[in-house]
C-alpha cells in the first residue's frame, strides 16, 4: 500500500501483517511506502502504550519509520528502510525507529537499514529492550545497507538492554555512519553485551 498520511495511533491495537498469506518474520508480505505522503511524514507514530507492530516493510516515508511514545509497546518482525527481503536500500528520510521519551518497549527481529539519519535513536529512553536485530546491512548481513548515522544511539535516559548473553538476543550492527553503538548525554545504567558491532 501506498502511505498518504500517518495519523497516530491513539489507542492500545495489535497491528500484525504477519496474518497474510505466506509471511514470515523473513519475508513480511504487506509495505508502507510512504512516496507519497509528503514532507516530513512518519510510518508509523504511536502516542498509545501497549501497541504491536509486525510484519512490515516501511520505506520511503520523509520522516522517521516509526515513532514511539509512552510504554510497553512492541515492534518486532520488520523491515525499516529497506524492501520486503531486506536486500536493497529503501531508507525514510530520518530515523528508522525513534522512541520519543518512550519506555518500557521491546524492539526485536528488525531489520533497520538505509535510513537518512540513526537506526534506532533514543532520547530520554528508559528501560527498553533492543534484542536481535540487524542494523545497517541486509537482512542476510551480506550487504552494507547503512544508515547515514548511528546504528543505536542514546541521548540521555537510562536502563536500557541492548542485546543480551544469548545469541538470540544479539545485535548486528555495521557499516553505520557514525558509532555502532552510541550512549551519550546524561544517560546511566544502560547494558549492552552480546552484540557484534
Amino acid at each position: 500500500c501506498h502511505l498518504d498520511a500517518d495519523p497516530a495511533i491513539t489507542s492500545p491495537l495489535a497491528i500484525d501483517g504477519l496474518t497474510q498469506n505466506g509471511a514470515s518474520c523473513d519475508s513480511p508480505k504487506v509495505e508502507l511506502n510512504g512516496t507519497s505522503a509528503g514532507a516530513g511524514a512518519d510510518g508509523f507514530t504511536v502516542t498509545a502504550s501497549d501497541v504491536s507492530i509486525q510484519g512490515f516493510a516501511i520505506n520511503r516515508c520523509l520522516g522517521d519509520g516509526i515513532i514511539l511514545d509512552l510504554l510497553r509497546n512492541t515492534v518486532r518482525c520488520n523491515k525499516i528502510g529497506t524492501n520486503a527481503d531486506g536486500s536493497s536500500d529503501l531508507g525514510n528520510g530520518a530515523r528508522g525507529i525513534f522512541l520519543d521519551s518512550s519506555h518500557f518497549n521491546l524492539i526485536e527481529q528488525n531489520t533497520i537499514s538505509g535510513n537518512g539519519q540513526s537506526g534506532i535513536l533514543g532520547s530520554i529512553a528508559q528501560y527498553n529492550q533492543i534484542q536481535n536485530n540487524i542494523i545497517g546491512l541486509s537482512s542476510d548481513g551480506s550487504a552494507v545497507i547503512g544508515n547515514t548515522q548511528g546504528g543505536i544511539v542514546m541521548l540521555g535516559g537510562h536502563s536500557n538492554n541492548i542485546g543480551g548473553t544469548t545469541a538470540a538476543k544479539r545485535n548486528v550492527v555495521s557499516g553505520n555512519g557514525f558509532a555502532g553503538i552510541g550512549l551519550t548525554g546524561s544517560t546511566f545504567g544502560n547494558i549492552v553485551k552480546g552484540n557484534y558491532v
